[in-house]
């Protein structure tokens, strides 16, 4: 099944471990209402679901079972992130190894580098398979498992490789190691403008035991010759589409390896305010926009809720951005935005406000000190000449400043604050109001 581009609605993602599907997840929500999400589906779960009525939503993903494949027809477009083998492997092995520190009691592979060393120098391929079988963890097995159910004792460890029927099955296969360029396709898929931040979530640096690691992987990648070959048969085919992708934007060029990511990027926002109503279907008398519904802007990380406020934090560059939809021309109109937090004093007295590139003039009230609350609104009136009924309200937010804030230092959210979480941050944006 094949997706015309700017045409899919729903998506269902296939989340195989270590692939970069935790960056993923948080980039694709930014584009779904939080009533069409479905909870991110892992363990035994994913595996016991068999009822399309058991995972409502419009954006599905999670590490899924074949029986969760089968539920979903035409009206989902199917996609995966694939990750070199040696990689994605040296990522499962950290994994485990930190995991043992912090669930001493789950089943783990290795325990410790040196035993990952010795099982890389000598690798028992039985027992690994055994161990990813259960666990849902190669992407081979995983790819295998995703479209029928297998005999693993009956398949030669030689003659693992997903065919390339079975990859085609997916509308789009990214690869890690070229997480923008997918992440390009997947707008294109979906007439979004480039409105992602290129965030990757679970990066440490590298040390001296990975590099060892790394080198004594690769060079028993014969092992796993296998997945190496599904591998390179995905990366040809993503090659191949992104190829496509740049003939169809770029059909006036003559050299294509000339296109810029910036280039790129404009593209697809020329092409997002162009098909305006496959989004927003006719122009509006006011808006309201609350921080649970779809994310079309540059600038924003992803979405997190103060006890029952929804908000998104400006940053990490000093200009944020929103698409809006377009309001009916011929009135003036006022504007409100709830602030959750500035990140200084230097952003709340030097904020300034944009609507489709024009100036706005505004004030700062303040409203509450609790914790959990809206603590200001910003406030003002749109230019005369701002809204003219066709293309899109463009919001524009721009700060003298962002700045790293600890978690322990500012309001505490969801799962996606960690110790480690120093994101250059502008100011928590809520509801938004043009009446």
């Amino acid at each position: 099944m094949t997706v015309r581009p700017g045409t899919a609605r729903n998506l269902l993602f296939l989340h195989l471990p270590k692939t970069g599907g935790s960056s993923l997840s948080v980039i694709l929500e930014n584009y779904f209402s939080v009533s069409e999400l479905s909870p991110h589906l892992v363990g035994r779960v994913a595996k016991t679901i068999n009822s399309r009525d058991q995972i409502p939503g419009k954006l599905v993903m999670g590490h899924f079972a074949h029986n969760v494949w089968k539920l979903f027809g035409d009206d989902f477009t199917k996609v995966t992130v694939l990750r070199h083998p040696a990689e994605r492997y040296l990522s499962q092995v950290q994994h485990w190894i930190r995991a043992a520190s912090h669930n001493p009691h789950d089943r783990l592979f290795f325990d410790s580098p040196a035993q990952a060393a010795a099982e890389l120098n000598s690798p028992d391929r039985t027992r690994f398979l055994e161990y990813e079988q259960e666990n849902c963890q190669t992407q081979n097995c995983y790819l295998r498992a995703v479209f029928q159910k297998v005999d693993w004792s009956t398949i030669p460890l030689d003659r693992w490789m997903t065919s390339d029927d079975d990859l085609r099955k997916f509308d789009l296969i990214g690869i890690a190691e070229d997480f923008k360029r997918f992440l390009y396709l997947l707008c294109d898929l979906f007439s979004w403008p480039a409105s992602f931040q290129h965030l990757r979530l679970n990066q440490t640096p590298s040390n001296q035991d990975k590099r060892q690691i790394h080198e004594m992987l690769k060079s028993n990648l014969h092992h796993f010759r296998d997945d190496m070959a599904t591998y390179d048969q995905a990366k040809r085919l993503f090659n191949q589409q992104y190829n496509t992708f740049l003939q169809s934007h770029f059909s006036d060029h003559e050299n294509l390896d000339l296109v810029t990511d910036s280039m790129v990027e404009e593209s697809l926002n020329q092409r997002f305010v162009d098909n305006i109503q496959f989004h927003f279907p006719e122009p509006l008398d006011g808006i309201h926009w609350s921080m649970d519904q779809p994310m079309f802007g540059q600038g924003w990380w992803w979405r997190q809720h103060s006890g029952m406020v929804w908000y998104r934090s400006t940053g990490p560059q000093t200009t944020s951005l929103l698409y809006l939809p377009p309001l009916r021309s011929g009135k003036d109109y006022r504007f409100e935005v709830d602030i959750v937090y500035f990140a200084s004093e230097t952003i709340a007295q030097n904020l300034q406000v944009f609507v489709n590139g024009l100036r706005c003039e505004h004030t700062i009230r303040n409203v509450s000190h609790e914790r959990d609350e809206v603590k200001s609104i910003v406030e003002g009136s749109l230019p005369p000449t701002a809204a003219y009924g066709n293309g899109p309200i463009i919001l524009k937010f721009k700060l003298p400043e962002t700045k790293p804030i600890l978690a322990t230092e500012r309001i505490q959210h969801s799962e996606a604050t960690f110790d480690w979480d120093t994101r250059l941050l502008g100011m928590g944006v809520a509801d938004i109001r043009i009446f």
